[in-house]
């Protein structure tokens, strides 16, 4: 059943145009401004757009005229004189009641260059028709819990109700976390990499047992020192001995009795002529001036045969010396026949056992520095693996961003966030939504918007092109709008340059 007049769009004293009705109905289809240059129909269309929307160029009043009116489903745009300057001045434009509304022309093409910022526009514009204002509790669920997200997430990011910025800052928060988990990642491998540089080593070179290795070396070390103490005992009493054969055998004992002998003999000669001379000087005394002369010369004869006691006396002293070191040398010489030489090959046998247990323990501890190197490098590989593990989950939770928005577009939609591009699925695979032909994106267009500008059954569904946008369309693509707008009952309002007057006529 048709609406009423009522549900049509008014447009009354607005720039060219003095009165115009675009009809609206719920059967959709499109509506257009027709005429030639000037005569209001891009003022027109943009009006209505305004009115749609709730934002864009504010409608001009008809010249001459002091209030206007463009109205239509529930909303309305009063204009009128607010007052003038002294002396005259342009009309004050007063805007009352515009309703947020969506033009989906800002969906097919918002007219900028870069492919992504396009995309932000066009996502932009969606999220406008929905409505929607961000809160935290939208991205907590991307973590296991509520402490989780405000790890990873700063409280900063958050502060904005705009989803698409909350959602990039999040994304952003999450990737550089992600970055640090790899850079860590990379650290350890490197540190792991580092690790196991020179640290091979044979299972069989490690001691299990140092207890008993050790008492086991101590034994060898044990007899090796019993070993090296007797055969170095040997030695050194077989040079005494070589020594004492040496010595006594260049002595002539018998000349050296013979001369201590002599030696005391003549001592006991002196000491007997010493005892007769010190007679003789107490008797000479009393004549000591007659005999000063005398008496010198005898206190020296005395002087010099002790001098020579002396001497014998050391001769004496040290040939008996000789002599005792000889029966020293006769008693070492008799311990040889109880002597036994250590055997050569039992020493070197010792020795090399020793030796043996000295290289099996530093082997031992080498292995067991490379072993544990290697359980390091386990470790910091193991940790490598969890923080690029960790990583990847963090990149993944990133992605879920997309998944978030794409859920406000609507489950049912067919366009789904990528990377903060629009993707759709063709039958060439996952495309790009700006890669899609005029025909590809304006049908697009109306299977997203379809599913929300119907939500108040009661409204009549209303939608703007752009005139540059819909002669750009060849006339297959206006055919294909005009039959999206029929089949998903939206209203569609557009323009064209023509000759004639203006008019508003509905085409399909």
């Amino acid at each position: 059943m048709k609406k009423t007049r009522e549900n049509d769009i008014t447009l009354q004293n607005v720039g060219a145009i003095s009165h115009a009705v675009v009809p609206l109905s719920d059967e959709g289809g499109v509506t257009v401004f027709r005429g030639r240059n000037g005569c209001g129909k891009s003022t027109g269309l943009d009006t209505v757009s305004t009115l749609v929307s709730g934002r864009g160029k504010l409608p001009p009043l008809r010249d001459g005229q002091k209030t206007g009116l463009v109205a239509g489903f529930g909303s309305r745009i009063d204009l009128r004189l607010a007052g003038s300057r002294r002396g005259g001045g342009k009309p004050e434009l007063v805007v009352e009641s515009i309703e947020g509304k969506f033009s989906i022309a800002d969906l097919v093409n918002p007219n900028i260059q870069d492919l992504k910022a396009a995309d932000k526009a066009r996502l932009k514009a969606l999220i406008t028709l929905l409505g929607v204002e961000a809160t935290p509790d939208m991205f907590v669920p991307l973590f296991e819990s509520q402490e989780a997200f405000e790890k990873h997430v700063s409280k900063s990011s958050t502060e904005t109700s705009d989803p698409i910025l909350m959602a990039e800052r999040v994304k952003r928060d999450i990737e550089e976390k992600a970055r640090i988990e790899e850079d860590r990642a990379q650290r350890a491998s490197a540190e792991y990499d580092a690790m196991t540089v020179g640290a091979e080593y044979d299972p069989a070179d490690i001691i299990d047992d140092m207890t008993a290795y050790y008492a086991e070396l101590d034994a060898a070390n044990a007899r090796l020192n019993q070993l090296s103490s007797e055969s170095e005992t040997y030695h050194k009493v077989m040079r005494n001995i070589d020594e004492a054969k040496q010595a006594i055998a260049g002595v002539d004992v018998a000349k050296k009795e013979k001369l201590i002998a002599d030696e005391q003999a003549l001592i006991d000669a002196r000491t007997a002529s010493i005892s007769d001379d010190e007679k003789a000087i107490s008797e000479t005394r009393k004549r000591i001036e007659e005999l000063q002369q005398y008496i010198t010369e005898l206190e020296e004869a005395v002087e010099e045969r002790r001098d020579k006691n002396h001497v014998s006396h050391r001769l004496i002293h040290a040939t008996k010396s000789e002599l005792d070191s000889l029966e020293g040398y006769k008693k070492i010489v008799a311990q040889s026949k109880t002597l036994k030489a250590v055997d050569a090959d039992e020493l070197t046998e010792a020795r090399r056992v020793v030796d043996s247990f000295r290289a099996k323990l530093d082997r031992s501890a080498v292995a067991r520095e490379n072993q544990r190197k290697q359980e390091a490098a386990k470790h910091a590989l193991k940790h490598a693996e969890e923080l690029r593990d960790n990583a990847l989950y963090l990149r993944d939770t990133a992605r879920q961003c997309d998944v978030i928005l794409t859920g406000l577009i609507g489950a049912d939609s067919p366009i789904r966030i990528v990377d903060g591009r629009m993707v759709v699925d063709t039958a060439r695979g996952s495309t790009y939504y700006a890669d899609l032909s005029d025909g590809e994106r304006w049908k697009t267009a109306f299977e997203v918007v379809a599913q929300h500008v119907h939500r108040d059954p009661d409204k009549i569904a209303v939608l703007t092109i752009p005139q540059v946008g819909w002669e750009s369309l060849d006339p297959s693509n206006q055919n294909l709008v005009a039959e999206l707008s029929k089949r998903y009952k939206i209203n569609t309002i557009t323009a064209e340059a023509t000759d004639g007057e203006l008019s508003v006529a509905k085409i399909a």
